[in-house]
C-alpha cells in the first residue's frame, strides 16, 4: 500500500468529523438558552487580518474571552472596552479587560460581565483591528 492510499482515507475522515462538529455546533448554538447567571466561553482568534467577526451581539451576562494569537507576532495587546454611546470610534468610557497574547502563552482567558450597550473589543497598534459587541 502506498503512501497516497493510507493519506486519503485518513484526509477524508478529519474532513467529516470537522463538518460533522460544524453542524452540531450551529445546532446546539440556535437551540440553547443564555443562562445570565452562567459565565459563557467567547473564543476569539486573531489572524493576520484581525478579527474574523467586525461586529456581533451577545445577551447580558458574564463572558469569559479566550483570546487566541494567529498573528504571526510574538506578542499582541488585546482590549475589551465599554464604549459611551453605539459608536466604536472614539476614546472609551471604560477598559473592562487589557492582556498581552505572546510569549509564553498562545491565548489568555478574561472574564468580563457585560451590560447593556456598545463594546469594542481592539489589538494595540492595529487600528483597523476592532470587533464591536452589542450587548442587548
Amino acid at each position: 500500500m502506498n503512501r497516497f492510499s493510507r493519506i486519503v482515507p485518513i484526509t477524508l475522515g478529519l474532513i467529516l468529523i470537522s463538518a460533522a462538529g460544524m453542524v452540531l455546533r450551529a445546532w446546539a448554538t440556535q437551540n440553547r438558552t443564555h443562562d445570565p447567571n452562567r459565565p459563557e466561553a467567547i473564543p476569539v482568534v486573531v489572524s493576520p487580518q484581525g478579527f474574523p467577526q467586525k461586529s456581533f451581539s451577545l445577551p447580558p451576562g458574564p463572558y469569559a474571552f479566550v483570546v487566541v494569537n494567529r498573528t504571526g507576532f510574538h506578542e499582541i495587546t488585546v482590549y475589551l472596552e465599554r464604549m459611551p454611546g453605539n459608536s466604536v470610534e472614539g476614546l472609551p468610557a471604560s477598559q473592562e479587560f487589557g492582556g498581552r497574547v505572546g510569549d509564553r502563552s498562545t491565548r489568555i482567558v478574561r472574564s468580563a460581565r457585560l451590560t447593556p450597550g456598545t463594546y469594542r473589543l481592539r489589538v494595540e497598534g492595529r487600528p483597523a483591528w476592532i470587533s464591536e459587541i452589542q450587548v442587548r
